[in-house]
């Protein structure tokens, strides 16, 4: 008589589910016909999942009425603070780069159309409702360009009327200052938790198969827009600091240029009036 049974090894036959834990760990992550881009709706739900953690050991600490001594607390006083507050800031810069990219690849593929224009519209709505918390995380930290940013803000909410006054007013509870900090520490949190809900939007974009990529024309006018958002966004983010040290340098330059070029108008000048007095104008 044959066995037909399959030998196992010594863990399989003494752990009955170790074979499934095998099939786990080695299967792969994702189904061989979905991209690897299709991740990143994962990637960005775990990042957010992580920030809202680390937030919590923050706010353990942070107090609104007294914000930056509070965060300077917790880089030098608490155990591993520093270590928590520096993994809180930069997973910010690691969600909005897999957003971008989330967003790019939905661009460059072509999913906004439909049937896929909702989950589109969605997930433009979540990263407005990502760059609301980053800046009011920001802020909250009250160093002094966030200071002076909310201060402005808050002031320019309090002189509008109607309907953005009504609201600027909500939401700011006022001029700035401690009660204004600790009413953003609660918009901060709710709008991390309404990110998280959105993850399923950027899923459905993920998880969207290209179109027609053969169509190169339409693909590169795509990726042109696209680099033409990321130097624009990139200027715009610098130029304010970079304004105060390009212009004056300019300035410096473009008289220094005047200079150079009046006093070489001059010395040509002179020299033919000189050239005349000594009769030699005619002279090549």
């Amino acid at each position: 008589m044959i066995n037909s049974d399959t030998p196992k090894s010594w863990l399989a036959s003494r752990l009955p589910c170790a074979p499934a834990w095998g099939a786990k760990l080695t299967a792969p992550l994702l189904a061989r016909e979905q991209p690897y881009l299709g991740a990143l709706p994962a990637i960005i739900t775990a990042a957010l999942v992580f920030m809202a953690a680390s937030g919590a050991v923050l706010r353990l600490f942070y107090n609104p009425a007294d914000a930056w001594h509070s965060v300077q607390f917790i880089d030098r006083n608490v155990n591993y603070g520093w270590l928590i507050h520096t993994f809180h800031a930069t997973g910010t810069t690691m969600i909005f780069g897999a957003v971008y990219l989330a967003l790019f690849r939905a661009i460059y593929i072509r999913s906004y159309k439909a049937p896929g224009e909702l989950a589109w519209l969605l997930s433009i709505a979540q990263f407005i409702l990502l760059l609301l918390v980053g800046y009011l995380g920001y802020v909250m930290a009250d160093g002094a360009v966030g200071f002076w940013s909310l201060a402005n803000a808050a002031n320019t909410a309090s002189v509008l009327t109607g309907a953005p006054g009504g609201i600027g007013s909500w939401f700011f509870g006022g001029p700035a200052g401690p009660g204004t900090l600790a009413r953003l520490a609660v918009f901060h949190l709710v709008g991390n938790y309404a990110a998280l809900l959105g993850c399923k939007d950027l899923g459905a974009q993920a998880a969207a198969k290209p179109k027609s990529l053969h169509d190169l024309a339409m693909v590169a006018r795509h990726c042109i827009a696209a680099s033409l958002f990321l130097v624009a966004g990139g200027t715009g983010a610098v130029l304010p600091y970079a304004a105060p040290v390009v212009v004056p340098f300019v300035v410096r330059t473009v008289r220094a240029s005047g200079r150079v070029v009046v006093k070489i108008i001059t010395s040509y000048g002179q020299a033919e009036l000189d050239a005349a007095q000594f009769g030699f104008a005619g002279m090549p």
